[in-house]
């Protein structure tokens, strides 16, 4: 191939990939460092500029006025231009260049400087031989900032060149650590090196990457940022898309993993941990007619990442025609009958304002055993909060 076609294929099929909602940022950055290159070549020349800009919105419209200005610039004696080029292609299309569809050809080239040691080859005879530039190998790099894992452990230990093939890219910043992309040459499954900041690395599928970066899609947090990393084991060096979960870490989601699905895909499943203290909601109010003795809370965040999500009539109907049947009812049914307490026709009712809310965030019930006098002798509460403002769990609060 030669080198405009080259820039103006990469350009293409960058420009492509941009708008769509599963580009990796390694693709990101590598179509804007090219850009960014042919920006300084297109300096001072107006035509070019507005070319390049508006060819990134409407590739058919502006593939011949780009292609015009690309031969009149000398991108095929630039090799940081081609280099760059080369690297988008190897993200985008790892299968066609590992079969060598973006080697450059520069017969009839003359004055060319090839390669970062810019070695120079004047052809300026009748005889044109042909020079092929290999596209770049980018290397292993164990000495990344802020990460005392070396990558290289994890690629041997993943099967090494023999299964993971070339790395297509040098190590990038993703989420809460390093990342690194694999063509997967020797097995044919493309694949990548990650690890989070200061742990060790894994190799995973390409596949597993894919579906890490999908969740909280839209939100302010998506990706490796929110579901972080799979977990480094003896046991599984190569997570592979398996049958099996895959465990994650590093991310504002906190610990979870990837569960697949009967019906293909992947799930998210947060790994439950119980705090104590539950100091987040330890001042919720619940019940406003007078102190209570005792008061025992279990308050639950659970995630959800959704949007215009309401609480209606119909659902809050719903839900009390289910609260009877829950186990809350019979442990409440349960210490009415132990403190000699009518335990009979007990009924869940929506708490009332103000001492609950029931609007379209938030849906709030009672259950109340009276005691002497007609003070509450028991009550169970229970609230249902979604989320708001920058917020992405649901919170559940039930007293006791």
């Amino acid at each position: 191939m030669d080198p405009v076609s080259l820039v103006l294929n990469a350009l293409t099929s960058g420009a492509a990939q941009a708008v769509a909602d599963s580009v990796s940022d390694a693709v990101k950055s590598a179509y804007t460092k090219l850009k960014q290159l042919l920006s300084v070549r297109f300096a001072h020349n107006k035509s070019a500029e507005v070319a390049l800009v508006e060819h990134a919105t409407d590739p058919e419209t502006w593939q011949a006025p780009l292609m015009k200005a690309l031969s009149a610039s000398g991108v095929s004696a630039d090799p940081s231009v081609i280099e760059a080029a080369q690297q988008l292609m190897a993200l985008l299309d790892p299968t066609g260049t590992a079969q060598g569809k973006y080697q450059i050809d520069l017969r009839g080239a003359q004055g060319i400087q090839v390669g970062d040691g810019n070695s120079q080859y004047n052809t300026f005879n009748a005889v044109t031989p042909t020079i092929t530039v290999a596209p770049p190998i980018a290397e292993i790099r164990p000495g990344q900032p802020r990460n005392g894992a070396a990558f290289g452990p994890a690629f041997d230990a993943a099967g090494g060149r023999a299964r993971l093939g070339r790395a297509l890219n040098e190590v990038y910043e993703e989420g809460p650590g390093w990342a690194q992309q694999f063509d997967g040459d020797g097995s044919g499954r493309p694949a990548v090196i990650c690890a989070v900041f200061g742990q060790s690395a894994v190799a995973v599928d390409q596949e597993v990457w894919n579906a890490i970066g999908q969740f909280g899609r839209g939100t302010c947090v998506s990706g490796a940022a929110a579901v972080g990393f799979p977990v480094a084991s003896a046991e599984r060096p190569y997570v592979t898309a398996d049958a099996r979960p895959v465990e994650l870490d590093g991310g504002a989601w906190g610990r979870g993993r990837l569960a697949p699905m009967t019906s293909g895909g992947w799930r998210w499943e947060p790994q439950i941990t119980f705090d104590g203290e539950a100091s987040r909601d330890q001042d919720t109010w619940s019940f406003r007619r007078g102190e209570m003795d005792l008061r025992l809370r279990l308050a639950a965040r659970m995630l959800l990442v959704a949007e215009d999500m309401r609480v209606t009539e119909a659902g809050r109907t719903r839900m009390l025609a289910e609260l009877a049947s829950t186990g809350l009812s019979d442990l409440i049914a349960s210490l009415a009958t132990r403190y000699g307490l009518a335990s009979a026709d007990l009924a869940w009712q929506e708490t009332p304002e103000l001492e609950g809310r029931n609007n379209s965030q938030t849906a709030a019930y009672q259950l109340i055993v009276p005691g002497a006098e007609g003070r509450p002798a028991l009550l169970g509460s229970l609230w249902f909060t979604l989320p708001g403002g920058r917020a992405i769990d649901v919170g559940a609060i039930v007293d006791l």
